[in-house]
């Protein structure tokens, strides 16, 4: 890196500490705006992952040369008062996780992996393992009403997109997270084992001759596995049955 090229980093780098303490993310905008709290920690959110990235390029500079010569100076300087910054954000954090933990697990889980990340404190440690646990009762009560097919399909499919969603979007952020892996993995499993339950039964229906319920078994499969090209194929096929005995019906009558 040149010397113009560096000092102009040095100099946008200093400016990124104040620049970022000009946000207030944890200030409470929920008397002013529908879904205020919400919009608040997605806002902290948002703050603490890019302080998080402006310490990371501060830190990066350590290799970085001016004149020749390491400056670690700055950097450190620099590194130290982003460290300041996140610190002060960590008991937002904690409070955002609790916030959450029943309605949003993936911005719990977020904002207590940011608390942990910051400083690995017994209260930070605690807050992440709730949110695991609470993770891990949604998902094996919603495994045990799907294998006791308790849920309807509308229901079903909202709580299966919906924990899909949280389990993905927590391990994009945290990858090695194996405990959320794990979840993750046995949704999946059970997913494709309910799957191809549910084909095997609308299989059977079907050759009975009973088509309209082996088409409703089959979009309950369709539930767990959208865009599965071979149950749409069976209940396209079930459609031209159906549409065909109408057609008899409407030309006897």
């Amino acid at each position: 890196m040149s010397r113009l090229g560096s000092l102009f980093m040095m100099m946008i780098i200093a400016f990124l500490p104040a620049a970022c303490s000009l946000i207030k993310p944890g200030l409470d905008f929920h008397d002013d705006l529908g879904g205020g709290v919400f919009l608040a920690d997605s806002l902290l959110l948002l703050d603490v992952q890019n302080l998080f990235e402006k310490r990371a390029l501060v830190e990066n500079l350590n290799t970085a040369s001016v004149d020749g010569n390491k400056d670690s100076t700055v950097v450190d300087k620099l590194s130290r008062q982003f460290h300041a910054i996140l610190i002060g954000k960590r008991q937002a954090l904690l409070s955002c996780a609790s916030r959450h933990i029943e309605e949003r697990l993936a911005i719990a889980y977020d904002c207590a992996h940011f608390a942990e990340k910051i400083s690995s404190t017994e209260e930070s440690a605690g807050s992440l393992r709730r949110v695991r646990g609470r993770m891990g009762q949604r998902v094996n009560g919603f495994l045990k009403d799907l294998e006791s097919s308790a849920l309807s399909v509308d229901v079903q499919e909202k709580l299966y997109e919906g924990i899909l969603f949280d389990l993905e979007r927590i391990l994009s952020m945290a990858p090695e997270d194996k405990e959320i892996m794990n979840m993750l993995s046995k949704v999946r499993a059970t997913q494709a084992k309910a799957v191809s339950e549910l084909v095997a039964e609308g299989d059977k229906l079907y050759r009975e001759q009973r088509v309209k319920q082996a088409m409703q078994v089959w979009q309950r499969a369709l539930v767990l596995d959208a865009g599965n090209k071979k149950i749409l194929d069976r209940i396209e096929r079930a459609k031209r049955v159906l549409g065909g005995v109408e057609k008899l019906k409407r030309s006897s009558s």
